[in-house]
């Protein structure tokens, strides 16, 4: 999973199309499926805002550009696989809790 897919996933667990993302964090539609489509690379300050919206560390949105495993031990790649799994059990629930209030 890469940035893009992040954001999307983002989205998909929030229930929300790209305009009322876009709305939500005051970006263009446009910019968004830029990000989306990994057209384009999200300023810090765009994540800060997704984190600040949607309860998502801005370290879930990057962490497989940086931990994606290149080793050929299988217990290093074993390692990463389920910190994958976590981080991304993490932001589901963050997420969806962030949602609910936001309905609230």
């Amino acid at each position: 999973m890469n940035i893009a897919e992040s954001l999307r996933l983002v989205r998909a667990i929030a229930g929300l199309t790209q305009m009322d993302m876009a709305k939500r964090l005051d970006v263009s539609p446009t910019y968004l499926s830029l990000l989306e489509n990994g057209k384009s690379k999200p300023s810090l300050s765009f994540l800060e805002r997704v984190e600040r919206e949607f309860g998502v560390p801005k370290s879930f949105l990057v962490w497989n550009s940086h931990f994606q495993s290149k080793t050929k031990d299988p217990a290093l790649s074993e390692r990463y696989r389920l910190l994958g799994e976590q981080m991304l059990e993490l932001a589901t629930t963050l997420i969806r809790r962030s949602s609910r209030k936001s309905k609230e």
